[in-house]
């Protein structure tokens, strides 16, 4: 199901100021996870996200190599747009957390549990990554 929080997935909930532990947003680390049957029992099935592969074409992937490349794109596009030539000439790390919480797709709903029993929630639905709304 999209939007679900992988097996494998970091977990925990954005600690308060000063200690800000935790996870800031959520990001697509697979596709979707399936829960498919087979005689005998079921499994879950990661579905990856299509990405380059090394030397060229395509492959299916999945996991961290993937989510945090979605957030870093994020992050450097806003770095960009808040760019001026002052004596600070970037936003700080407060405001690109403030701003990727606050622009989330799906606040309070994603990400979704988990079919996997390895899944701990965090007890925090953060949205996943929005662009668009980050870079308003």
């Amino acid at each position: 199901m999209s939007d679900t929080a992988s097996f494998f997935t970091t977990d925990g909930a954005l600690g308060q100021w000063p200690n800000r532990d935790g996870v800031t947003i959520s990001a697509p680390g697979e596709s979707r996870e399936d829960l498919v049957a087979y005689a005998g029992g079921c499994a879950l099935q990661t579905v990856g996200l299509t990405t380059l592969a090394n030397g060229g074409g395509l492959l299916q992937a999945w996991g961290t190599s993937l989510a945090a490349p979605h957030v870093a794109g994020v992050v450097a596009l806003m770095q960009e747009q808040a760019y001026n030539p002052g004596p600070f000439p970037f936003i700080s790390l407060e405001e690109i957390r403030s701003k990727l919480r606050s622009s989330a797709d799906q606040v309070g709903v994603a990400p979704l549990d988990s079919l996997s029993l390895n899944y701990s929630f965090d007890g925090e639905r953060e949205g996943v990554v929005w662009a668009p709304g980050a870079l308003e």
